[in-house]
């Protein structure tokens, strides 16, 4: 096991422990398209973080299906995100209100017409990192409305390389902002891949839940210049995983020696599965289809 692995298994033996959840035998069952070898390695090394012990039986019954045994006192929230998040990582530049103001002000007109119907709201936001907010009810509809003509005539007119995506719920409400991801000439993130070479969980100077990644190298090489740039440009940098952005923070210079922390609003417990499902490195999207537990 590597020492990186050690400040995350203390950490859920401590939380385990705190909360004194009953243990219990899980039975899962996992498909997907043609599963590979380094998927089941990686998700293996995810659950061996939750059961204690690091006692985990996969058995690949075939390329689709593969079965999950093992003993854990995690609540199935844990468990299930633990099995089926990908933990894709990249960090995007991203463009603020005032850049791409025409895409909100679109969006606003077609709402206002007689052939868009939102049941809640979207407002235009003036904030440094997103460019607006809706109810994540919405955000069907809205997603289809950013990929109409209209839109993409005034993203090649101002010659914006853009990729909208979704951020996750603000506490206590239904709400969620939307940002403007700039993908450049290259139609890519910033920074992507095999960003990370350490991932520790923990808690920010005011006692937050906080993930503390660590890069090495190149990536910590171009860490320190996104984020000079960022401070520069006065752009906030989309912290983005599978496609949500989790946070969009701004930075007032560049960070040396390979450091980024992931805080926002999350809770422990979500923390703690992030900071499994975000060492482990990325695996393919796999699907529960039977999920069974017993009390031991």
């Amino acid at each position: 096991m590597s020492v990186k692995s050690i400040s995350i298994i203390c950490f859920m033996l401590c939380l385990m422990s705190c909360t004194r959840q009953p243990k219990y035998a899980y039975e899962i069952q996992v498909t997907s398209n043609s599963i590979e070898d380094s998927t089941i390695e990686r998700l293996k090394q995810r659950l061996q973080t939750i059961t204690g012990t690091g006692e985990v039986h996969i058995a690949k019954e075939n390329d689709t299906d593969i079965s999950i045994n093992f003993k854990s006192s995690a609540i199935d929230s844990i468990v299930r995100d633990i099995i089926t998040t990908k933990g894709n990582l990249s960090f995007y530049e991203t463009k603020n209100y005032m850049d791409i103001y025409q895409v909100p002000e679109e969006l606003l007109k077609m709402i206002s017409s007689d052939t868009v119907y939102i049941e809640n709201t979207f407002s235009p936001s003036i904030y440094l990192s997103d460019i607006g907010i809706a109810d994540v009810r919405d955000t069907i509809i809205l997603n289809k409305l950013l990929n109409t003509s209209e839109i993409n005539h005034i993203l090649n007119k101002e010659k914006l390389r853009i990729k909208f995506a979704w951020g996750t719920r603000n506490p206590g409400t239904s709400l969620v902002s939307l940002y403007a991801l700039d993908i450049g000439a290259k139609r890519q993130p910033a920074m992507y891949g095999n960003i990370i070479s350490q991932v520790k969980a923990g808690r920010t100077q005011t006692g937050r839940p906080s993930i503390l990644i660590s890069m090495e190298g190149l990536q910590a090489e171009k860490w320190e210049r996104l984020t000079r740039r960022a401070a520069e440009e006065d752009f906030a940098i989309a912290i983005v995983i599978d496609g949500t952005v989790v946070m969009a923070p701004v930075v007032s210079q560049a960070i040396k020696g390979g450091k980024a922390e992931i805080s926002g609003d999350l809770k422990e417990r979500e923390v703690f599965a992030l900071a499994v499902i975000l060492e482990s490195g990325p695996i393919q999207q796999l699907e529960i289809v039977q999920f069974d537990k017993q009390v031991l």
